[in-house]
């Protein structure tokens, strides 16, 4: 299995960010990519407010759309795309995972 992955914003839903425990469904959302896939790293507390927290994306999401003509921004978002079954294999590699 593939340890880096993307999830596109379209994907992700605000009642994913509103739960503080890791959520399966979420993962499998997400999907192996390469490094250099990813637009942005998104570095978040998972107990900070779940709607300022999607407002804020959404609202990057909509001028990352204008900018790259509607192309859907890829993200790296810790819940949707860490393997919380692996936890361990992800961590050690999260340092890549942020240069990529």
């Amino acid at each position: 299995e593939q340890l880096f992955r993307s999830i596109t914003l379209d994907k992700l839903s605000l009642e994913a960010l509103s739960s503080s425990e890791p959520d399966a469904s979420q993962y499998a959302l997400s999907e192996p990519c390469a490094f250099g896939d990813v637009h942005v790293f998104v570095s978040h507390s998972w107990s900070d407010d779940p709607l300022l927290k999607w407002e804020a994306l959404q609202q990057w999401r909509s001028k990352f759309k204008a900018q790259h003509q509607g192309l859907e921004p890829r993200i790296f978002l810790d819940r949707a795309c860490i393997n919380y079954e692996r936890l361990s294999d992800s961590i050690t590699c999260l340092p890549v995972f942020l240069a990529g």
